[in-house]
């Protein structure tokens, strides 16, 4: 028998030709499946026309469907929660009857049912998705690459570092040679230090400043109300910052120019950079300062001399103690550099890496901390000629960089998970298990680096795997790994369990 809706769609059409004598306009009629409700269809696909599990079966739960030939519902899916039995799609009733995270394909943690019959994993972990669910017993001992160090800042003879979970630690100068809890468990995300002090910003975008592992709270007001920083630089008398809306902040010495507003004054507080926005990065020196502009650009301000504003030329004259010295108290634009991404600072060179995963640096080059494995410029300081790149160079043979960092008289590199420095080597700094500058690249025997940061005297770097190792100077302890002996290669710090 054919459906009610085509026989009548017959009668009509029959209808049409008599009256139209020219043929027959068909109507479509119900069509099951088009979401439309038509006809003699109580439902179709997704329009239930408001019934619900409850109002079709009596149980509360579920998933209530339409069937295919859209003429009833389909309730095997509806289901009352609570009542003790499994039904439709539950999960469990209660409990997971036995069912574990791991069951579930999870790695650890504890699997519990929710108020709708439905597993609730929320509190099951997996390694290596970045998240630490210490809380749930995932530890750094299972998964150290979740739950491992994760960033570092290395002062002049103190290191604070970061872990997953747990919190920040320093271990140095005022502090000793162990890591030490800082601020009674305030988790960190971020962190930077100076050559005395660090800047870190906390999970609720609090700003924090302390000393040889001191915390206190800051007291730049404009610094404490920036609760969307998004990067710090912290030089040796200054550090600059950015806000979430790109612009750039700084604070501290500015008799160079080193803050970036057009003065050489020293503010109470921090003051905006001129001329800039849509910062991506930022990095203080010694006396200058430098920024990544969104559009791939660098831009470099405070003190001149040895090239590090990077853009060829001199500019005004700053009398600094009683010397007169080359200073931009307002941004100017290092040459040649497009695409970069970020820029760091060491004492009075920078270096900026690109988009292409190039390295450029500039600046200062007494140690061969450019890289470039020569120097063809000269330039006049205070104290005589010294050799220098009056503009940016490219690190010859390295590719994929994906960070940088300059020291005060060196630089680090991380390449395709390599590591490489090259510069100053007095104290064993460059990882290389000598103590011989070097102006190219050497390699430091590490595997899976993620994030390198070169100080003045020593060096620390995070791997993927959550481990954290350091080398160079150590007489204060700065090293980490429990003793105050110096290293010429890479020694790991001490597990943070080991700290009383």
């Amino acid at each position: 028998m054919k459906p009610l809706g085509l026989h009548w769609w017959w009668l009509a059409c029959g209808v049409l030709v008599v009256t139209l004598a020219g043929g027959c306009k068909k109507d479509s009629g119900p069509r099951c499946g088009d979401g439309v409700i038509e006809g003699d269809e109580v439902c179709d696909s997704t329009n239930l026309a408001g019934e619900t599990c409850d109002s079709i079966s009596g149980e509360p739960n579920g998933d209530l469907r339409c069937a295919e030939d859209c003429m009833s519902f389909e309730d095997g899916a509806c289901h009352m929660c609570g009542n003790g039995e499994l039904e439709g799609n539950e999960d469990c009733e209660g409990d997971t009857a036995g069912t574990t995270c791991e069951d579930l394909g999870y790695a650890g943690g504890s699997l519990t049912c929710s108020v709708d019959c439905h597993y609730d994993v929320s509190h099951c972990w997996s390694c290596a998705d970045g998240v630490c669910q210490a809380d749930d017993g995932e530890t750094r001992d299972v998964c150290p690459s979740d739950c491992g160090w994760f960033d570092v800042a290395v002062g002049y003879r103190f290191t604070c570092g970061l872990i997953r979970g747990t919190g920040a630690f320093c271990w140095g100068e005022g502090v000793g040679p162990l890591a030490l809890l800082l601020g009674g468990g305030t988790h960190l995300v971020s962190i930077v230090n100076g050559s005395g002090a660090t800047l870190g910003t906390d999970d609720e975008g609090v700003v924090w400043m302390w000393f040889q592992g001191n915390p206190i709270a800051p007291d730049t007001p404009e610094l404490a109300q920036a609760t969307e920083i998004s990067a710090f630089g912290a030089g040796g008398n200054h550090y600059c910052f950015t806000t979430a809306d790109g612009q750039a902040w700084c604070s501290g010495n500015n008799d160079c120019g080193q803050l970036g507003d057009g003065t050489t004054n020293t503010p109470a507080e921090a003051v905006q950079v001129e001329g800039l926005g849509d910062v991506i990065s930022i990095a203080a020196g010694s006396q200058h300062s430098c920024a990544v502009s969104g559009d791939g650009l660098v831009w470099c301000w405070g003190e001149g001399s040895a090239g590090r504003l990077g853009d060829g030329t001199t500019h005004e004259s700053c009398d600094v103690g009683g010397n007169t010295v080359d200073c931009a108290p307002s941004p100017v634009q290092v040459t040649g550099i497009t695409g970069a991404i970020t820029v760091t600072s060491g004492g009075y060179h920078s270096c900026a890496t690109t988009g292409a995963g190039e390295i450029w640096c500039w600046g200062l080059d007494n140690h061969g901390q450019i890289g470039d494995g020569s120097s063809m410029d000269t330039c006049t300081m205070p104290n005589g000629d010294v050799s220098c790149r009056i503009t940016p160079v490219k690190v010859p043979g390295l590719t994929g960089v994906t960070q940088a960092s300059a020291g005060n008289f060196y630089t680090c590199a991380v390449y395709n998970e390599l590591l490489n420095c090259w510069g100053q080597n007095a104290n064993g700094q460059l990882g290389n298990n000598s103590t011989m500058d070097e102006s190219s690249p050497v390699s430091v025997p590490m595997l899976r680096v993620l994030r390198v940061v070169a100080s003045d005297t020593h060096t620390c770097a995070v791997s993927t795997d959550g481990t954290l190792e350091c080398w160079g100077q150590n007489e204060l302890g700065q090293l980490g790994n429990g003793s105050f002996d110096n290293s010429l290669s890479p020694v790991e710090v001490v597990d943070s369990t080991d700290v009383p």
